[in-house]
């Protein structure tokens, strides 16, 4: 009875580590759709602030990122 009730236990386990996986895989998957979109939205506004005449220290500044993710949005 031991034995069935450990494989019973083992079953349950995996099928409880593979839920969770699969549950926060696709909720990471969203995470990296949503940060994609919101890394376009940001180099568009930092390729506007410079056509503004702001400084790329400044752009980092106010987006709050440091000034070399500022430089790759502007094709630097």
């Amino acid at each position: 009875m031991k034995r069935h009730a450990r494989e019973d236990d083992s079953k349950a386990r995996l099928e409880d580590a593979t839920a969770r996986l699969e549950a926060v895989g696709t909720a990471w998957a969203a995470a990296r759709d949503s940060e994609r979109e919101i890394a376009g939205t940001a180099y568009e506004a930092v390729r506007a602030g410079a056509e503004a005449g702001l400084s790329e220290v400044r752009i980092a500044q106010l987006l709050g990122v440091n000034r070399t993710t500022v430089r790759t949005a502007l094709g630097k």
